[in-house]
């Protein structure tokens, strides 16, 4: 099993929302991260799309500040910011390897640079980027780690 991760958004918001189906699952799987040391590498897009869908969900501005504070500033992992280095550097070469929507295509695109695990609830992303990266559901990379 490698020992780089990508983490999407799906599982950071099911972490955060209590009313979100994988909302136990995701908690065991950060968890279980903190047992074993694993680089784990997320896209600056992950605070945009969990801070917009928490608030979609009905998220105080409070709530939304405190989330911002603990993924902006974790040192649990790397956060790559979307610029124009990653753009030149890593998107343009490698993101044709994907047919999917932009944000998708992103993780699917750093996973593959960095011969690292995608982690997602999204099975349709999963299903999508198979043939070129490993891709896997929180409790899938449970099981197998």
């Amino acid at each position: 099993m490698p020992s780089t991760l990508v983490i999407d958004s799906s599982v950071f918001l099911s972490a955060f929302l209590e009313k979100e189906v994988y909302h136990k699952d995701s908690i065991c799987f950060f968890e279980d991260l903190k047992k074993v040391q694993y680089k784990i590498i997320v896209p600056s897009l992950v605070i945009f799309e969990v801070l917009n869908n928490f608030y979609r969900h009905g998220g105080n501005k409070e709530q939304e500040e405190r989330i911002f504070r603990n993924l902006q500033n974790s040192s649990a992992f790397s956060l790559i910011p979307l610029d124009s280095n990653f753009l030149e550097k890593i998107y343009l070469p490698l993101h044709h390897h994907f047919d999917l929507k932009t944000a998708d295509s992103i993780f699917a695109t750093i996973a593959f640079f960095y011969e690292a695990v995608l982690i997602s609830w999204d099975k349709k992303l999963i299903s999508q980027t198979k043939k070129h990266i490993q891709a896997l559901t929180p409790k899938e990379f449970l099981k197998h780690s």
